[in-house]
């Protein structure tokens, strides 16, 4: 596998040799920036309209690439596109993302209208995944000389919450309570009754991911709403005290 990547990699600073670089098909509704098409000298890129031509004459082992940016938030990778192809062919897609390499292939037919073609790549679940690479190329072993044309080309992802749970416990609590931050960094806490009266209010000091000790000995019994704020969000969550 490390193998197999190492050559790729091989082929995309190969591809960055030639002034062939397009960013066909980059729009804010997709889920990951394009950052650039790229290729050697076997492929020649063409920016037709709303398509993407590309003229090969390859052998065996070459791929062009499509460099994507960073999503940290996303679970996955829905690539779809229609492609139109001179002759019959199987084009593979490998994803390269931290240092490992994901395969796909599907059978490309000759047809007029071309295919709707659509790819879906498990991502890795780590918080700092790098930017993707995607390489296209025809099956390994198999050459090809011709025109595969690329349209209509969006890019899905399912998306994780990274945004911290906090817990409070114990819930129901009576005298004090301890707030987990699990590692989430907030800055003010406050306590607001089901009136809507703030009940307590503090500035939090305390290093990001420290728990947080709450007296709340002298409060009616009842039902309160814990607010978080942070520095680009809030959270808030539902504290119940016993008598």
């Amino acid at each position: 596998m490390k193998h197999c990547i190492s050559m790729w990699l091989a082929l995309i600073c190969c591809a960055a040799t030639f002034a062939q670089s397009l960013r066909t098909f980059d729009a804010p509704e997709q889920a990951f920036a394009i950052k650039g098409w790229h290729a050697n000298s076997h492929f020649l890129l063409q920016e037709t309209g709303s398509e993407l031509d590309v003229i090969m004459d390859k052998g065996s082992f070459e791929a062009m690439s499509l460099e994507l940016g960073a999503n940290e938030a996303a679970q996955d990778l829905q690539l779809s596109f229609t492609a139109k192809t001179s002759q019959r062919m199987n084009l593979r897609l490998d994803l390269l993302i931290n240092g490992e390499s994901i395969s796909q292939t599907q059978q490309l037919d000759a047809e007029p209208n071309g295919q709707e073609l659509s790819f879906r790549f498990q991502l890795p679940s780590s918080k700092t995944a790098s930017a993707p690479t995607l390489l296209f190329y025809p099956a390994p072993g198999e050459s090809f000389a011709g025109m595969l044309t690329l349209s209509q080309l969006r890019i899905k992802a399912n998306l994780r919450n990274l945004k911290p749970e906090v817990t409070v416990f114990p819930n129901p609590g009576k005298h004090r309570v301890t707030i987990d931050l699990n590692d989430w960094e907030a800055k003010q806490l406050q306590l607001i009754s089901t009136t809507g009266q703030v009940m307590m209010q503090k500035g939090i000091t305390s290093p990001a991911g420290e728990n947080i000790d709450l007296d709340v000995s002298h409060l009616t019994p009842g039902i309160y709403f814990l607010q978080l704020n942070g520095q680009n969000q809030s959270q808030s969550t539902k504290l119940i005290i016993f008598p």
